[in-house]
């Protein structure tokens, strides 16, 4: 232990003069001030009742206070405060007496030097106020593509009844979405539900990523944000995928309502396929691919422009088929082909997906201009003539 008080004295060496407890006077004022400005930072705590606790107490229907609010003090670098540890020795130095100074003058030195520490160890720990709110911001995700056509109604209904029941002081706001996303109200406290929807949008596909993108774009940062997205999960745009991390990051709570429809008779044309090379003059074949819930018949027409070029009767069963219908090109060109397939409406669901397209582009034969000086001697260029006329053939 000879060495501990060895090494404690090097540190604070014996006192020059008695140490009593008016010397304490600089040091004790000087963590009573410094405690004052760290609790002057402190900004005023606001306290009202938060949601669970108003839930709690029965008072669901309740409006809850019209502000919550709490800020707290924090520090980036709160281990600057370790730095403290030197005061005591910026004190016992002074009042020791080692300083030199009368007892009047060190005092105030002593004071002096203590603030302009505390004050380099405030700065080093960089103090902030944080505000945090239990304002909730929600912004409904509609899908309103083709696909949930039928129960597109039903999903603004659950929309405007969610948001009626909602705290006063919350905010919701209502993103609608097909190939492409639209606002249709900014998230705000007084929600206007209107049965119409006022944005266009293409609806002939499903963008979850652009959707929710646009979501989070419209979330306030200094409010809790939460997106309820309301889709069939069919996602035929986009990468879901690249929007998740973003998602995460800003702590975006995605609340997901399935749409549900069951259709029990349905007859779609998946694609048209045709050969990615074709001669002029050859016969090719056009695949039309036919997918349905049940057996059942229909009309198949295969149209080239505006032209109807086959029309065929068919049958089908449950699952897909495959229908082949023979072709001939004639002439180079553009060809934009359609084919639709007709059923009766009672073994159909949606019509919308009952048609596909598909085109060919078609080269005709290469050409070879040869430019030649009239005024030459014929015997320079006929050869490369002939050689070419015969590779021709």
């Amino acid at each position: 232990m000879n060495w501990l008080r060895q090494f404690f004295r090097q540190i604070f060496p014996l006192p020059h003069r008695p140490v009593g407890w008016k010397s304490t006077i600089p040091l004790v004022a000087f963590a009573i001030l410094f405690a004052l400005i760290c609790f002057s930072i402190l900004p005023t705590f606001v306290v009202t009742a938060s949601r669970k606790s108003w839930m709690l107490l029965g008072l669901i229907r309740v409006p809850r206070p019209a502000f919550e609010v709490v800020r707290e003090l924090e520090f980036a670098r709160p281990w600057a405060f370790a730095l403290l540890i030197v005061t005591p020795w910026l004190w016992w130095m002074q009042a020791a007496g080692h300083a030199g100074l009368p007892v009047k003058r060190g005092a105030w030195a002593a004071f002096i030097r203590l603030m302009i520490c505390g004050l380099l160890i405030l700065v080093l720990a960089e103090p902030r106020a944080v505000r945090t709110s239990d304002v909730v911001s929600v912004v409904y995700n509609v899908d309103i593509s083709d696909s949930v056509n039928e129960a597109r109604n039903d999903a603004m209904t659950l929309v405007a009844a969610t948001a009626a029941q909602k705290p006063t002081t919350d905010q919701a706001g209502l993103v609608v979405f097909g190939r492409t996303a639209a606002v249709e109200y900014p998230p705000r406290e007084t929600f206007p539900f209107e049965k119409y929807i006022n944005s266009q949008v293409s609806q002939d596909a499903t963008n979850l990523e652009q959707s929710l993108a646009l979501s989070a774009a419209m979330l306030p940062e200094e409010h809790l944000g939460r997106i309820v997205l309301v889709s069939d999960g069919t996602e035929t745009v986009g990468q879901l995928k690249d929007i998740v991390d973003d998602l995460q990051a800003r702590s975006i709570q995605v609340d997901v309502v399935p749409i549900e429809y069951d259709y029990k008779h349905e007859v779609l044309l998946e694609r048209l396929d045709l050969p990615r090379f074709v001669k002029l003059g050859e016969t090719y074949e056009a695949s039309v691919v036919l997918s349905s819930l049940t057996a059942g018949k229909g009309t198949l027409v295969l149209q080239e422009g505006e032209n109807t070029i086959a029309r065929q009767e068919v049958e089908f069963q449950a699952g897909k088929s495959r229908y082949a219908i023979p072709i001939k090109v004639d002439q180079p060109g553009y060809y934009e082909y359609s084919a639709k397939i007709e059923v009766a409406p009672q073994t159909d669901s949606r019509s919308e997906n009952n048609q596909v397209r598909n085109y060919l582009y078609i080269d005709g034969p290469g050409r070879i201009l040869l430019v030649m000086d009239p005024q030459s001697n014929p015997a320079e260029w006929k050869a490369l003539e002939t050689a070419l006329r015969q590779g021709e053939r």
